[in-house]
């Protein structure tokens, strides 16, 4: 599609065998809870990973959005429906 529509929660990424039946819980994969946040209209998307217990499972925030840069911060909050804000990019 043109512009890409992207889906508009985890339901549908499962539904369309985008992602595995592992997510269908996605608030405790490997020590963090998972936030995927889209877009009303489906044109911009983030997925956040925050620490389940910060400073003991880990120590940042990391995410990921339509543009494909994968963004870590200290504190949660920097994925939104319009991708990730704030933060710096990983590599």
């Amino acid at each position: 599609q043109n512009p890409p529509t992207y889906a508009p929660d985890l339901a549908a990424l499962l539904a369309g065998d985008y992602i595995n039946n592992t997510w269908e819980n996605p608030n405790n994969k490997n020590g963090y809870s998972f936030v995927y946040n889209a877009n009303v209209n489906g044109i911009t998307y983030s997925m956040e990973a925050d620490a389940l217990i910060p400073n003991i499972t880990g120590s940042r925030t990391y995410c990921v959005d339509q543009g494909g840069i994968l963004m870590e911060s200290p504190a949660p909050g920097i994925g939104t429906a319009d991708g990730c804000v704030g933060g710096d990019p990983i590599g």
